[in-house]
């Protein structure tokens, strides 16, 4: 029943605010406007991503114990929710908002000791922390920034993080973390109340709050379970959940190198933009990718005890 009261709680408080908030987006300036990169041609309200933090944020202080881990993960979407907010309002530098997004990492990690000291085809033994904690700084960061990049679609990001969420609910629960299944509930819960307004054709965009706050989440609960919860599972199983995403931003980043340009520079070479190019309408790209998660979300489940080699 608690992990119900978690996932109903969030889904109804997110359903709840996204419709007055989405009211008072425009006079507040919380807009997103069109332009040449973007595939919407009306200005949409970017407040969902507050909505989303403050359903996921009730279940989690009322049900879940902070400890150093889980504590370290609440302040750390608190930063994210200040730098989100703020961008969302004022169009942030993409270095100020990587600023803030290794203040919420280093204190996951430094605080809470979420870090990867088990790495796939390094066997059991643990990462001297000179090598786990720079490689949990950047995947980190990393994963926070492949679920923003996504976010390029009506439904997308969302759709594709509830089925990473669903992955580690079911993963946290059948390995008896639960504290972590609650906290992916509640998440999941979050994200389905806001789908219920961003399916296509959106009423309202989550924003960069949105996005960093589910990739930073995301992120963290997949270290801690594939490194903490159950050490018995392959640490390769987090690649999976965390799923296409990562390897679409990697890709395009890669891409951008290879063209001499900046990683962090602006175009349409991720995945979605792809399948538009090629002739896909906006509802069939959002369902293939969909579709390409899940096959990911999946793997990890049933592979969760294969060797890193199979994963």
């Amino acid at each position: 029943m608690l992990y119900f009261f978690a996932f109903f709680t969030a889904l109804a408080i997110t359903m709840i605010l996204v419709p007055p908030w989405r009211q008072v987006a425009l006079p507040w300036g919380f807009v997103d406007r069109p332009n040449q990169r973007k595939v919407h041609i009306r200005t949409v309200p970017r407040i969902g991503g507050i909505a989303m933090m403050a359903g996921f944020l009730v279940p989690f202080l009322m049900w879940i114990p902070l400890d150093r881990p889980f504590a370290s993960i609440l302040i750390g979407v608190l930063v994210l929710a200040a730098f989100g907010i703020w961008d969302d309002r004022n169009d942030l530098d993409y270095r100020m908002k990587f600023a803030g997004q290794l203040v919420a990492v280093g204190i996951a990690v430094f605080y809470g000791g979420i870090v990867i000291d088990r790495f796939p085809f390094f066997g059991l033994d643990a990462l001297p922390s000179g090598l786990s904690i720079p490689i949990t700084i950047i995947v980190l960061v990393g994963v926070t920034n492949a679920i923003n990049l996504s976010d390029g679609l009506d439904g997308l990001a969302g759709g594709v993080a509830a089925l990473s969420f669903g992955g580690v609910a079911f993963l946290a629960y059948v390995v008896e973390g639960a504290g972590l299944a609650l906290a992916a509930l509640a998440a999941l819960g979050a994200l389905l109340g806001f789908l219920r307004y961003n399916t296509w054709p959106a009423r309202v965009f989550m924003g960069d709050a949105g996005s960093q706050y589910l990739g930073f989440v995301l992120g963290t609960l997949v270290v801690v379970l594939t490194q903490d919860v159950h050490s018995a599972m392959s640490p390769a199983v987090g690649l999976l959940l965390v799923g296409l995403p990562l390897l679409d931003t990697t890709m395009v980043m890669i891409g951008r190198l290879c063209r001499g340009r900046s990683p962090f520079s602006a175009d349409r070479t991720h995945i979605h933009h792809r399948f538009l190019d090629l002739g896909f309408d906006h509802y069939e790209a959002v369902t293939l990718i969909y579709l390409a998660q899940a096959t990911l979300v999946v793997a990890a489940v049933l592979l969760r005890y294969q060797s890193d080699a199979v994963l």
